[in-house]
């Protein structure tokens, strides 16, 4: 579905960069949406269980006030950990799209040359992407995109494991 629009024709690419940028995102979001929205709704059920909504339904609290003030607290933790998460799962599938040559935002292509296809965005994927046929040949030039994408990844995952233990903290804390 993406080498439809991602992909450019022989004859240019018939819309925007910004128009391929936002279908690439909304494919992206489609493709990350239930599995999101099955464990949000999970997280939501765990927590509209416990008894301490239950006596809040009973004494007459509204469904937002019970959501603000007792479930929003108790999830709130898991959706950030959940989001950067899915940053760190975003970098990987799109480092897998550069493979592939399948870059953000349009992938050039020169059908008179012999010129391996090119990002048109120029980011860290499309960088990898597309110096990964050479990478045997000359591995320094895929080197640099390569490690600070491997930087980034590693970074949120330490800010991750840092959240983790932060709210973990905060909770031996309170009790």
């Amino acid at each position: 579905m993406l080498v439809n629009v991602l992909w450019m024709p022989s004859d240019g690419f018939p819309h925007p960069f910004w128009k391929r940028a936002v279908f690439e995102v909304f494919v992206l979001t489609v493709l990350a949406l239930p599995t999101l929205s099955f464990y949000i709704a999970n997280d939501i059920r765990r927590v509209y269980r416990e008894e301490f909504v239950q006596a809040a339904k009973i004494l007459g609290g509204s469904k937002w006030h019970i959501f603000k003030v007792h479930v929003l607290p108790h999830v709130l933790e898991n959706w950030v950990l959940l989001s950067i998460q899915q940053f760190i799962q975003v970098l990987m599938v799109l480092a897998h799209l550069g493979v592939l040559q399948l870059f953000f935002g349009g992938t050039y292509v020169d059908y008179m040359q012999i010129d391996p296809p090119k990002t048109t965005s120029y980011e860290w994927s499309g960088l990898i992407g597309d110096s990964y046929q050479v990478i045997s040949i000359t591995p320094w030039i895929p080197l640099i995109p390569i490690v600070f994408f491997s930087l980034t990844i590693i970074s949120s995952q330490f800010i991750l494991n840092g959240l983790k233990r932060a709210f973990i903290l905060k909770r031996r804390v309170k009790n």
